[in-house]
């Protein structure tokens, strides 16, 4: 004999029974707030009996006022506005966390409509929705559609052939407001004419006592205000016998959803919602009843559609061959349990679907007590939670990569939303998210500034710095590259804006800082570049013209002395042009090597102690011709008390004329020019002023850079390669000391400032030391030297000096004239062909005859390097081409006493 059926036949008791079984939390409250009814899945969310809910407010339930004050607001706004309210609360946990619900609140009213409180069905939706917190509102509305099964239905009495339809679904066909009745026929002819018959064909199938009762089919609705709306409708169809004892339809269970916007949406998009109606129609609940015993009996028309299982198969525990066969066992054992006790029964298992996939369900049931407590039936539920478990994984899953690629990118990377005015204009944003790159660059922690605007972590006017960009990227919705220098930070960045939808954006950053500053030292240097070469090609220019300016009164001279009817004064003209000329030439060239040895940096001081006096005096006699010529007035100011330099007397001479000669050529006829020093703590101030042509102010940073002339006064520079103060510093620098110069301005002269180190102690200048000289005058001479003319020329001058001279034009030839004349001297050049100098030089002192014998280095090589390499070779001494006459005289000069 089957068990009865009577919680079927009554929808009162049915109800009940949902109500109790259902994970949903129901309740009802009075206009005081005061909860009425709680189901079990109430009390258990909140940790609570009965007696402690019922006849209480939220506030005196809830650990939490604040959330109890928000969950009344939203009760008083039912009641006040007498229209049922969906609304999302959040409540406190019996564990100590928060749960989500959506909580669907309607006005309950007396037989006369007045409002007597209200009731509420809450869904838990928490883990809902974290795993669709990214989705669109359409996807949570479909899914929340789902979920909340019932919101738009229909009961179908097919014995009276009437539809009792919901107020929801009165709405969307457009017949009212509230809940109602109407024929079936009132349904059909809201069905699009051309979808009709294929609706008809499905009922058709679907009240078949043959099928399975089930119905599921996507239509068009045509709606009396002309609009046309896609609807998934869902029935099942319930089947009982007639009094012929054949099976005919009897009662159905329909489900509408508006799927219009799914429908009309892109193909890629439709994709996507097709699967996504398919997961959520297979999540639709399971609902089935067993006898008291814990056995399944009678008809389960929702089991027997999900699992394709007929009746007699999942009579009994059937049903459990369609449970996982991992699980079955389990939950045999878990259910026998519960029956035993008569309480409540939660699990989950996974069941096999009538195609053959297995699906993951949350199971629930309660038993349903008569009036003496016994159990009369067990009513349960099957909740699909595959998607939801597989979202959860899916979620975890992507959670983990993105986090794993966020932090490894090499790059800044923050996620920001927006906030805006009322108008719509944008306000700020506020940080989600951050990478490990960025918070090192900001140096900050991501809990400190997660939810700051940039003016709060930046500082302000941040916000408006980056505003026109932000800006535009939600404005055209594209991304945005761009370079920028970020002023909280000090640093050049990269950036890329990216927007993500409407309210939200990310930056990724790069600094490029490093790359900048190479960026700008490259152009900096490729200007300077530019400069140099400029600077050369005019060097080289001003170096021919100087070079041949000496060369034509030279060339003239030269041909002077060529005409035998020369006239005594002509002759000593002549002489003394080619003396000048050369002796301009020397100048030059000195000035091109020294320039070559303190660029290469091989250019060596001699350092001594001297009067500070003796510089001034050699340097003032060096351009004496100069500032005569020019009729200056030339005003020395030394210390009273003499003082003493630790320096190289030549160089520091140098500087100095060179000083002078600069203020002479720059100064108009009759000026002044004067040469004052002072001692300065540790250091000796040199000044050289004068009243010339002065100095612009853009002038001055180039002034000692080589090859440097200031064009507005090239026409006074009288010759010369723009190498003087870049020798100037040089020394200066050499010596331990700086130069620097002034000017008020172009026509208020000139002031150069030279200041060098002096030394800890004075003490008196040491003498001299005498130049290793022949014992006298009128000595053998050797002359060796591949260039003729300059052998010949010399040779010619030491025998108007009274010297007996031999000439030899390469090194084998030298070595065999020396040891047939056994010179006294032997001037030696080092570049000779068959033997070099060096060469000649080890032969000679190898002779016995040799041990006293003067040799002297005539070359045009003048190096420090140069010089160690010739003692080396066992020069006594070294003198660079042309060879000043005097110094001949010193070297051949007869000793002086000690």
């Amino acid at each position: 004999m089957e068990a009865p059926t009577f919680a079927f036949d009554d929808p009162r008791l049915l109800a009940g029974l949902l109500v109790e079984a259902s994970a949903d939390v129901i309740f009802t409250k009075d206009l005081q707030g005061r909860y009425r009814y709680a189901n079990p899945a109430l009390l258990q969310a909140v940790g609570l009996q009965a007696h402690e809910v019922l006849g209480r407010t939220a506030e005196q339930v809830l650990p939490d006022a604040a959330a109890a004050r928000q969950l009344m607001d939203n009760d008083r706004q039912v009641l006040a506005h007498g229209q049922p309210v969906e609304v999302e609360e959040a409540v406190p946990s019996a564990d100590g966390g928060w749960r989500h619900w959506l909580t669907r609140k309607t006005p309950l009213r007396d037989e006369r409509g007045r409002i007597i409180g209200l009731l509420a069905v809450a869904r838990e939706i928490t883990e809902r929705k974290l795993a669709q917190a990214q989705r669109d509102l359409i996807r949570l509305k479909l899914e929340m559609g789902v979920q909340a099964a019932g919101l738009v239905m229909a009961e179908i009495d097919y014995r009276s052939n009437q539809n009792h339809i919901s107020a929801e679904l009165a709405r969307l066909f457009e017949m009212g407001e509230a809940a109602m009745t109407v024929p079936r026929q009132a349904i059909f002819d809201r069905i699009h004419p051309e979808d009709r018959p294929r609706y008809l064909q499905g009922i058709a199938r679907a009240i078949d006592p043959a099928g399975n009762g089930h119905l599921a089919i996507q239509v068009r609705a045509l709606l009396p205000s002309g609009t046309v709306k896609w609807l998934d409708i869902r029935l099942q169809v319930t089947f009982a016998p007639a009094a012929d004892g054949q099976l005919q339809p009897d009662r159905g269970m329909c489900a509408a959803r508006d799927v219009t916007s799914e429908v009309l949406a892109d193909a890629a998009l439709r994709v996507s919602e097709a699967r996504f109606r398919v997961a959520a129609e297979a999540a639709s609940d399971i609902l089935w009843t067993n006898d008291p015993s814990g056995r399944m009996r009678g008809p389960q028309p929702g089991w027997a559609a999900f699992t394709g299982q007929r009746q007699e198969e999942y009579q009994d525990y059937g049903w459990a061959r369609a449970v996982h066969p991992d699980d079955a066992q389990p939950t045999i054992a878990a259910w026998n349990a519960a029956v035993a006790r008569g309480s409540k029964f939660v699990f989950q298992h996974r069941v096999r679907r009538h195609d053959g996939v297995w699906r993951t369900f949350s199971v629930r049931a309660l038993p349903v007590q008569d009036a003496d407590g016994q159990v009369r039936e067990w009513v349960g539920v099957h909740t699909d939670i595959t998607d939801l478990l597989a979202a959860g994984r899916a979620r975890s899953e992507a959670e983990r990569r993105y986090r794993q690629l966020f932090e490894n990118m090499t790059e800044e990377v923050h996620f920001w939303r927006l906030e805006r005015e009322p108008d719509g204009r944008i306000r700020s944003w506020r940080l989600l998210d951050a990478n490990g790159p960025a918070l090192a660059t900001w140096q900050r922690r991501l809990d400190d500034i997660r939810g700051l605007t940039t003016d709060e972590i930046f500082g302000a006017g941040a916000t408006g710095h980056y505003r026109p960009v932000v800006e535009q990227v939600m404005r055209e919705q594209r991304p945005v590259s761009y370079d920028d220098f970020f002023q909280p930070l000090g640093r050049h960045f990269r950036f890329a804006t990216v927007p993500l939808g409407s309210e939200e954006f990310m930056t990724t950053g790069a600094d490029v800082t490093a790359m900048r500053t190479a960026q700008q030292t490259i152009e900096r240097q490729n200007l300077e570049l530019r400069d140099a070469d400029a600077r050369k090609d005019r060097f080289l220019a001003t170096l021919s013209h100087e070079l041949r300016n000496p060369l034509a009164p030279i060339r003239t001279a030269a041909e002077l002395l060529a005409r035998p009817t020369l006239a005594a004064d002509q002759l000593a003209l002549a002489r003394q042009v080619i003396q000048r000329q050369v002796g301009h030439m020397a100048l030059l060239l000195d000035d091109l090597l020294d320039v070559a040895r303190i660029t290469q940096g091989k250019l060596e001081l001699r350092r001594e102690r001297v009067a500070l006096a003796a510089i001034v005096d050699s340097a003032v006699e060096a351009v004496r011709p100069l500032i005569e010529r020019k009729q200056h007035r030339l005003r020395i100011e030394l210390p009273a008390r003499a003082l003493e330099l630790e320096a190289d007397p030549l160089r520091l001479s140098q500087v100095l004329a060179n000083l002078l000669t600069n203020a002479a050529k720059y100064t108009d006829a009759g000026g002044c020019i004067t040469l004052a020093a002072a001692a300065e703590g540790g250091l000796l101030r040199l000044e050289v002023r004068d009243t010339g042509i002065g100095l612009a102010p853009e002038a001055l940073p180039g002034l000692f850079r080589m090859f440097s002339q200031v064009r507005e006064a090239s026409d006074r520079s009288e010759g010369g390669l723009g190498l003087g103060l870049a020798l100037v510093r040089a020394l200066v620098e050499l010596h331990g000391g700086s130069v620097a110069a002034g000017s008020a301005g172009p026509g208020q002269g000139s002031t150069f400032t030279v200041r060098v180190p002096l030394p800890a102690a004075t003490g008196p200048s040491r003498p001299d030391s005498p130049a290793t000289a022949l014992e006298q005058a009128g000595r053998k001479v050797l002359v060796a030297d591949d260039n003729r003319d300059a052998a010949d020329t010399l040779a010619l001058l030491l025998e108007a000096d009274g010297h007996q001279v031999r000439v030899a034009y390469d090194g084998r030839t030298a070595v065999s004239l020396a040891r047939a004349f056994q010179p006294d001297a032997a001037l030696l050049d080092i570049g000779m062909p068959e033997l070099n100098g060096h060469e000649v030089a080890r032969a000679l002192r190898q002779e016995p005859w040799a041990q006293g014998l003067v040799l002297v280095a005539v070359t045009g090589w003048g190096q420090a390097e140069d010089r160690r390499i010739a003692r080396e070779a066992g020069f006594d001494h070294h003198v660079t081409k042309p060879v000043e006459p005097a110094a001949l005289d010193r070297l051949l000069a007869p000793a002086r006493p000690a």
